[in-house]
């Protein structure tokens, strides 16, 4: 990986909110909103970086990372990871705040090029896992396995929810309740 520099980000959802950290002022896309994370050094693994990295930025720590794919910003490759859990409360450290906010929320928000893209890329995946559910129940049901159907009823069920919610959030942030 000659030239490149490698860095790792972790998504962490807490009650249908996400957590994102603010960069500090100089540097790379100062004061714009992204998921917490930074450089992986020399001698450790991608999960030791985000460990070391949260815990400098945040006073926090991620709990059982999974990776959950990679975005190239010029001669950056980061690695996302979906946190699974945390040990502490964030607080801002390392970074200029930190901020709990729902997925609509959060794609309103200025965030580099890559953590707007796997932002989106998230929101994207629950409308089309939504479409393949429903897909897959119609199919359950002309071939009479109700159990699949069901399962798949389970699924989109889920995915709608998630895009209700969203829905909800966009118009909570347009129209907020206290301005009417």
């Amino acid at each position: 990986m000659s030239g490149t520099l490698l860095v790792v980000a972790g998504i962490y959802v807490r009650e249908g909110r996400l957590l994102l950290a603010r960069r500090p002022p100089g540097g790379r896309y100062p004061g714009l909103w992204e998921f917490p994370g930074g450089k992986v050094r020399e001698d450790e693994t991608p999960e030791d970086a985000l460990v070391r990295e949260w815990i400098e930025e945040l006073d926090a720590t991620p709990a059982g990372p999974v990776p959950d794919g990679f975005a190239r910003d010029g001669d950056v490759t980061l690695l996302f990871f979906r946190v699974r859990g945390l040990l502490g409360e964030p607080r801002p450290k390392g970074c200029a705040a930190v901020r709990w906010c729902g997925a609509v929320e959060a794609g309103l928000l200025a965030m580099p090029p890559a953590d707007a893209a796997t932002l989106h890329g998230t929101l994207v995946g629950a409308t089309q896992m939504a479409a393949s559910a429903t897909r897959l129940r119609a199919t359950a049901v002309v071939n009479n396995d109700m159990k699949l159907a069901r399962d798949a009823s389970a699924a989109a069920a889920g995915a709608l929810m998630l895009g209700e919610r969203a829905r909800q959030e966009l118009r909570v942030l347009l129209d907020p309740p206290d301005a009417r």
